[in-house]
């Protein structure tokens, strides 16, 4: 497909236009991501800024025709995407848009507990909690890798070579801790079986 063929399919939000896009762009828009973001987020972060520039018609808004000129405008919207890519914060309990290619107005609103919603969300708790397990000190941090593994405060005294009181103790503390950190994300209320 030639390039003005293609920019006017995907300024149509054509469905093959975009799959040859997307086919056609990506090394190059991931090629420049890469150097902005951690290396396990490249693939997110790429999907994230296609996700973007469907959202925002970045087709739409590129006056030109020539596709050296287009490469030049993805790349530096790629980059720009990615600077801040790091310091942006998934906002938990508020509606997601995907692309819905058999609606008209190719967006839907994603309510409730979707699917979309509870993964970014489980990834969200996963890596706040992991972080604030690497911060404990070492005895709270060893007993709560070990209750993550389902081990029960009696099996981690006795692997650890420590009296049961001890563990318990550090156990406890390491609930504290972690709930206080992670407040905010409404997990660390009584009863909650996420840190319990």
């Amino acid at each position: 497909m030639e390039f003005t063929q293609l920019l006017a399919g995907v300024r149509n939000l054509e469905d093959n236009a975009l799959g040859h896009f997307m086919e056609k762009y990506s090394p190059l828009v991931m090629a420049f991501i890469r150097k902005r973001v951690h290396t396990n987020d490249v693939e997110d972060a790429t999907q994230e800024f296609f996700y973007h520039i469907l959202r925002v018609n970045l087709f739409a808004k590129f006056g030109g025709e020539s596709e050296d000129a287009f490469k030049a405008y993805l790349v530096k919207s790629a980059l720009n995407f990615s600077s801040d890519w790091r310091s942006r914060e998934i906002r938990l309990n508020t509606p997601l848009e995907i692309f819905d290619a058999n609606n008209a107005k190719h967006w839907r609103t994603v309510t409730g507990r979707d699917v979309v919603h509870d993964t970014l969300e489980k990834k969200e708790v996963a890596e706040r909690m992991g972080a604030v397990i690497q911060r404990l000190d070492e005895p709270y941090r060893r007993v709560i890798e070990y209750k993550l593994l389902d081990y029960s405060n009696a099996e981690i005294a006795e692997m650890i070579g420590e009296p049961l009181g001890s563990v318990n103790s550090w156990y406890t503390r390491a609930l504290h801790k972690m709930a206080d950190e992670l407040k905010d994300l409404h997990i660390a209320g009584p009863g909650n079986s996420v840190l319990q």
